[in-house]
């Protein structure tokens, strides 16, 4: 596999006209969540698997099944969503959001 780096969004799109079934993304949205989320989720429904590095919440929530936090190296929490967001100590401590 080769690495590619591209202008935002045409990496995306590169992985949509290719036949891959599962991408390594990181995702820069830069409050631009509607407009990465779309293209993410057509993807997902596409039946492609992706890992993706993200900060923003709101983009994770338009589109993750799955979260995992990472502190260090270590992963300190592995759920779906729901679990995420039943968990607010987890975004507090290592994300530092506030409920």
């Amino acid at each position: 596999m080769k690495a590619v780096r591209t202008a935002r969004g045409a990496g995306i799109a590169r992985i949509a006209v290719s036949s891959v079934t599962i991408a390594l993304a990181m995702v820069f949205a830069l409050g631009a969540t509607a407009l990465v989320a779309e293209p993410i989720n057509q993807l997902k429904a596409a039946g492609v698997s992706m890992l993706i590095s993200e900060q923003h919440l709101h983009l994770v929530h338009e589109t993750a099944d799955r979260i995992y936090v990472l502190d260090k190296g270590v992963t300190v929490f592995s759920g779906t969503m729901a679990q995420f967001d039943a968990s607010p100590e987890v975004a507090e401590k290592y994300l530092m959001v506030m409920q």
